[in-house]
């Protein structure tokens, strides 16, 4: 914004909450830089925006008003200002470092929110497939379910192999009845996980609107 727009608001898209008091005790104050204050005004506004296009582009003009905004007010409220080019260039670097925290919490704060989403998704999976085992080891033939958590969780080597020949004993089979009795039993198992999770994958999602 140049300085007939900060004289004149209506010129301006939007409201800089800077006072005429303000920007009188900025104008007095570089009045002693030079023939015109209005001059070292618009001076002051290029230089900062040709130092903030190299490190903020996109925000160069707004930050340039924004740090003779502050200016402003800081002379206003009797700070004192030796070197009016120095002072402004301190404002703007003070400007680029607050734009690039602003842009680093944007911006983690939009990977929080991606990696919260990710993670509910990843709940509501887990629950998904909980629920889809539960029914499906009801739904087994009777005895099935408590035969083959038994069966698949009966340890490693010897363990292993002394545990099934222990199933296979209680049963009344051999090992090679009781492997197969247990092989059909989780394709079963798996056909109806995959067939609830296919089922559910293809559902229409509910209408929640008020008709």
């Amino acid at each position: 914004m140049t300085l007939d727009a900060e004289r004149d608001p209506g010129r301006s898209g939007r409201s800089r909450g800077l006072t005429n008091n303000a920007l009188a005790a900025l104008l007095e104050r570089l009045q002693a830089e030079g023939p015109s204050p209005q001059v070292v005004y618009e001076t002051l506004r290029s230089r900062l925006i040709a130092f903030l296009r190299l490190h903020v582009p996109a925000q160069a003009e707004s930050l340039a008003d924004e740090a003779l905004d502050r200016m402003a007010r800081r002379v206003h409220e009797g700070t004192p200002v030796q070197n009016v080019y120095l002072y402004a260039l301190g404002i703007g670097r003070l400007l680029v470092r607050e734009s690039r925290a602003r842009t680093t919490r944007e911006e983690g704060a939009a990977r929080d929110a991606t990696l919260f989403q990710d993670d509910a998704d990843d709940v509501v999976a887990r629950e998904t497939l909980d629920a889809a085992l539960r029914a499906c080891m009801d739904g087994l033939p009777a005895g099935g379910a408590e035969l083959i958590v038994e069966y698949y969780s009966s340890g490693d080597g010897a363990v292993r192999i002394e545990s099934r020949r222990r199933i296979a004993e209680r049963l009344g089979l051999g090992l090679n009845a009781l492997r197969n009795r247990a092989l059909r039993l989780r394709d079963m198992l798996e056909s109806c996980i995959g067939q609830r999770l296919a089922a559910r994958d293809e559902s229409p999602p509910l209408d929640t609107q008020d008709e």
